[in-house]
């Protein structure tokens, strides 16, 4: 994984556990082993990304438009079917941690749009027919 991915990454864990506005000691500890299994390559400590993170995704809750456009630009990051399969993954066990709610539900459909909307996505390259992972609990 390449740093722009690393950090695309954690924008969209810390907007995905504002989504529902429910953070959960389970949900906590799932969120500090995606950030361990990630790594950090950066020339910033990780906690100083995270705090600018979270600025920019209070920001990007303001309005469905500003969400869409936030998800959207961290979506390019990845561009083939693994690394979006890896992403949704790393989501959805954070998600799952604590159940998965309808709110963090529709954060993984918008962030498959906005896959669908990157350069080179390819359906056949993901794992279920198009759809990078199934979303339905």
């Amino acid at each position: 994984m390449t740093q722009p991915q690393r950090e695309a990454l954690l924008d969209l864990l810390i907007i995905g556990i504002l989504v529902d506005s429910k953070l959960s000691a389970a949900e906590d500890a799932a969120l500090e082993e995606a950030f361990k299994s990630i790594g950090w390559e950066g020339s910033k400590p990780r906690e100083v990304f995270l705090c600018s993170s979270m600025h920019r995704a209070r920001w990007a809750r303001d309005s469905d438009a500003a969400l869409a456009n936030y998800i959207n630009s961290r979506a390019r990051a990845f561009t083939d079917g693994d690394s979006r399969n890896m992403v949704f993954d790393l989501l959805r066990r954070v998600f799952m941690a604590d159940g998965l709610a309808p709110s963090e539900a529709a954060f993984l459909v918008q962030l498959e749009a906005g896959f669908r909307n990157s350069p080179g996505w390819n359906a056949s390259a993901c794992t279920d027919g198009g759809r990078a992972v199934p979303v339905s609990g």
